[in-house]
């Protein structure tokens, strides 16, 4: 198993999210990993369970300060649909099930 199949699997991704770049810096101790969507705005509506689309782009970074003995931080790509109906439904993080200590951060801790 590849390096990135290993942390996809360890953070829970599935269709349609994607590890696309993964960098490894053991003399800091750092882990980056880049974390895109794959198609059209994959996710539904949470209140109508319906296609909320179009859809917006947003870019996050999350970090974990022990995550496979590194800090890691990964940066995202996320769809949020905008649905015509009720209000912008963000889609799910599959890296925030209870317990992963991700949080998200405005600046990069250093």
């Amino acid at each position: 198993m590849e390096h990135p199949a290993i942390f996809a699997a360890t953070l829970g991704l599935s269709y349609p999210w994607q590890i696309v770049s993964l960098a490894m810096e053991k003399e800091s101790n750092r882990l980056d990993i880049s974390i895109d969507f794959v198609g059209d705005c994959p996710t539904t509506c949470s209140a109508l369970t319906a296609q909320g689309r179009p859809c917006q782009v947003e870019r996050e970074t999350w970090f974990h300060d022990d995550f496979f003995n590194y800090k890691t931080f990964l940066h995202i790509r996320a769809p949020r649909p905008l649905c015509p109906n009720c209000w912008i439904a963000p889609s799910k993080r599959p890296w925030l099930r209870p317990g992963s200590k991700f949080t998200l951060v405005e600046e990069i801790p250093t």
